[in-house]
């Protein structure tokens, strides 16, 4: 289940229970994707099969395959809000489009295209698998009537009936002329426009800006914190119940081939920011379980 799309590639691992659980005994023991498809599954019951890209050359553990996350981001180092790359100079760099001839074309918010043009965006067969903030993938065209970015604020028009919706707390940006709350990534505009450090932490108690020294750039801190049971589209981020998903990925995996104890990771190198992003579970590996996630010699895995 994905929040932010960071790209790159991920793999499973394993470590038995015996093993102390080191990245060495995970490295040691990655498992095979079973077939070369991946799975979209939305909390509708709405399956989607994807042909998987998997890349064994230039990978560690050597020869073992590494699974590329299928859903490209906007075509920029930042993966959106996107700029002609004539800032391609600028503090801004990181949003310049890596091409704005129009030979990328533009695909729904994104602008000046993807990072990389994936089939299921080309044939039509999931239009919605793309962006940056992707945890409410398929939802922003069905809540669009009722908030704009995620905010409930944005459909007001004018000052005097954004001020007058005190229930949301609306405030007017007048430099914008867009109403939103402070406490939703509507008022990303407002943070954006700040340039120094000590502007940016003044505006935080009313449109909860923050600074990012690395990049020297003010932004909403709603962009690591929103509540994503309340924001549509790709406006928001955060860590939620699963009952709150929208939707995520199925991998079919080759079972370890001693029965056991196993203690699962996944991990995920990510290729936008230097980081590396890992989770884990208990497994049981048994000759056959029946109605359990994996039966013989293959675990599906999401």
């Amino acid at each position: 289940r994905l929040v932010v799309n960071h790209g790159g590639g991920y793999q499973y691992r394993v470590c038995p229970k015996t093993e102390s659980p080191t990245e060495s005994c995970f490295h040691a023991n990655p498992l095979a994707f079973a077939n070369g498809k991946t799975t979209v599954v939305y909390s509708t019951g709405k399956t989607i099969s994807l042909n998987a890209v998997d890349v064994t050359e230039g990978v560690q553990p050597a020869g073992h395959a590494w699974r590329r996350l299928p859903i490209p981001a906007c075509n920029c180092d930042f993966g959106t809000s996107c700029q002609n790359n004539t800032i391609k100079n600028s503090s801004n760099s990181f949003r310049a489009a890596y091409t704005a001839d129009g030979s990328n074309k533009a695909h729904g918010h994104c602008t000046f295209g993807l990072q990389f043009q994936a089939q299921h965006i080309s044939d039509g067969s999931w239009a919605d698998g793309y962006g940056y903030y992707v945890s409410t993938l398929g939802t922003e065209e069905k809540n669009k009537a009722t908030a704009i970015n995620g905010d409930p604020c944005g459909n007001h028009k004018d000052k005097t009936t954004c001020d007058s919706s005190s229930k949301n707390a609306c405030t007017w940006y007048a430099a914008k002329t867009l109403c939103y709350s402070p406490k939703t990534t509507a008022g990303v505009g407002v943070c954006k426009d700040i340039k120094d450090e000590t502007a940016c932490g003044a505006a935080s108690a009313k449109s909860g800006c923050k600074w990012h020294s690395q990049k020297q750039v003010c932004y909403p801190e709603q962009d690591e914190k929103a509540d994503t049971s309340k924001v549509t589209g790709f406006a928001g981020t955060g860590t939620k119940d699963a009952e709150l998903y929208q939707w995520w990925v199925e991998d079919e995996l080759r079972a370890p081939s001693k029965l056991g104890d196993y203690i699962l990771q996944w991990r995920w190198d990510n290729e936008q920011t230097p980081q590396v992003w890992t989770t884990c579970a208990d497994i049981l590996v048994t000759n056959a379980v029946s109605g359990a996630m994996f039966a013989g010699a293959s675990l599906i895995l999401h």
